[in-house]
């Protein structure tokens, strides 16, 4: 054999080896992914509820897959095959899902993990907004024990609670669903860590957000503008709208000084610190307040001859000594010119 043909003979040799050794590199590797293949399983997680699945599991699937996958190294075959999440919601209407994740022994341990970490955080976020919920209905409640239990109910005054409580409600409902998107958020911020960290106690974080919340932002801080503004409702309707069933109308002049006497209750209500609170002494103190817009409107509605010049009375009489005669009737000074 010329030296040629050894050449070549042996070129050829190395080739088949070569290719024998591919060939056995490759059953191998189809042996293992044959044998990784059996370990893959699909598990259903059943009875997801959707606040869960919508809230936390939706837009953060790819963060719970790049967690799974740091639990266990894959040939690059399986890389993005593996661990897979799908969501069904099994026919009932949205309400509970049924989350299946694709992946080894291992994803679904550790996925068992995060979805135990996440429902923790769901439950202590809905016990967060059913306490805030409990705290504003209490103080509703105790604001009607004591304008409907220990204030004297007169008709003014059951007017003037049926508008206040109105705007408690509504105020209350609206801090309600201000404080439920606000502990939310601060929860949905907290879903990272509680996938990663299998130490992580959401309801720490949490009980301190909600306290930081109640102590700054209570809807009983607004208590001060829902008396004005169910003073304001009172005027409206127990006396600016009495004005169109007059059967003759009133001089201009006499509706001035009776909305200008108004307008001095309503600023002292405003400004006068003595009603500032909730408790019952100062509530107590608002009934007065309604029996003198109401004298000057039935003085007003009465048409009395001195009400144009009320004012000036007044003002005259503050300066000087004023002597009133008494009658069976009485002097008439307290329903022309009463003051508090």
């Amino acid at each position: 054999m010329t030296k040629e043909k050894e050449q070549q003979f042996q070129e050829q040799r190395e080739r088949l080896d070569k290719l024998q050794q591919q060939f056995n590199e490759k059953k191998v590797l189809e042996q293992k992914l044959k044998d990784y293949s059996k370990q893959i399983k699909t598990v259903d997680y059943n009875n997801i509820e959707l606040v869960v699945v919508q809230q936390y599991l939706w837009y953060k699937t790819d963060k719970i897959l790049k967690y799974l996958n740091t639990k266990q190294r894959m040939d690059d075959y399986f890389v993005g095959k593996v661990p897979k999440m799908a969501f069904n919601d099994n026919n009932n209407n949205g309400e509970i899902f049924i989350v299946s994740v694709t992946g080894f022994q291992i994803h679904q341990d550790e996925f068992k993990l995060v979805l135990q970490r996440i429902q923790t955080l769901s439950n202590v976020t809905q016990s967060a907004k059913d306490y805030y919920q409990r705290q504003s209905t209490k103080s509703v409640e105790t604001l009607t024990q004591i304008l409907t239990q220990q204030i004297h109910q007169s008709q003014d005054w059951k007017y003037y609670t049926k508008y206040f409580f109105q705007l408690v409600r509504e105020k209350s409902k609206e801090y309600v669903k201000l404080f439920d998107e606000y502990i939310t958020k601060k929860s949905k911020q907290l879903i990272d860590q509680c996938i990663v960290d299998v130490e992580f106690q959401p309801w720490v974080e949490l009980r301190k957000q909600t306290d930081k919340y109640m102590k700054n932002k209570s809807f009983t801080s607004e208590l001060e503008l829902l008396k004005q503004q169910a003073l304001d409702e009172y005027i409206k309707l127990q006396v600016l709208s009495q004005q169109l069933k007059f059967d003759k109308k009133p001089s201009k002049r006499s509706t001035q000084v009776m909305n200008d006497f108004i307008d001095k209750v309503k600023q002292d209500f405003k400004t006068n610190q003595t009603y500032v609170g909730s408790e019952f002494k100062h509530f107590k103190l608002i009934p007065k307040l309604l029996q003198r817009i109401m004298l000057y409107y039935r003085c007003f509605y009465l048409q009395l001859p001195l009400y144009e010049s009320a004012k000036e009375l007044l003002e005259k009489i503050e300066q000087n000594t004023v002597i009133t005669i008494a009658t069976s009737t009485g002097s008439g000074k307290r329903a022309l010119f009463e003051k508090e």
